[in-house]
């Protein structure tokens, strides 16, 4: 198989760490595969799955919770690599934001803060909307170099059509690995 989804590790992290993680870390290091974390377990996958088997490679960070508008991050060049034709997408989902996500790793990412009753109307506003601040990551990806194979991060907690859109799109971009040159932005 070329990819493994996993999903919700939210009641699970110590077994995850005792069962799952040395082979999803062999599959990923080793043969090169590609692992999908959609999340819905409200942001400590980072603090308890992540670090502990992927923080030598990886340095994202759960941020936080919230309804907003999420685009194409544009300074990232390889956006149109794992998601051809996407990159004018622009969604709205309820997700666990990452932060400390180099910009060859955000993939969509919103500029707007959290806001009290957002999850009511979404109040985007495209004027208000610049690539710079797309800073708050809802997808992430670490592909290639010392990790070897892809580690894919889509924090929307509902797995809204949109998400699984972009999930799906992944997999068939997903040989085994897509790999994306050391320092590119």
């Amino acid at each position: 198989f070329r990819a493994i989804v996993v999903s919700d590790l939210s009641v699970a992290f110590e077994a995850a760490i005792q069962y799952i993680a040395r082979p999803l870390s062999v599959f990923i290091r080793k043969h090169h595969g590609t692992v999908l974390f959609p999340t819905a377990e409200g942001g400590s996958w980072c603090e308890n799955f992540l670090g502990p088997v992927f923080g030598d490679v990886v340095s994202w960070q759960c941020e936080s919770y919230y309804r907003a508008t999420h685009a194409a991050v544009e300074r990232n060049s390889n956006v149109g690599k794992f998601f051809p034709g996407m990159a004018d997408l622009k969604f709205s989902v309820k997700g666990c934001m990452l932060q400390n996500v180099p910009i060859s790793e955000n993939f969509y990412a919103t500029s707007q803060d959290a806001k009290l009753f957002r999850y009511v109307c979404d109040d985007y506003k495209a004027s208000e909307d610049s690539d710079d601040k797309r800073n708050s990551v809802i997808v992430a990806i670490k592909s290639g170099g010392d990790l070897g194979g892809t580690i894919a991060y889509f924090g929307d907690v509902n797995a809204e059509p949109t998400t699984q859109v972009l999930m799906l799109n992944l997999l068939r971009q997903s040989p085994i690995s897509v790999s994306i040159p050391e320092g590119t932005r």
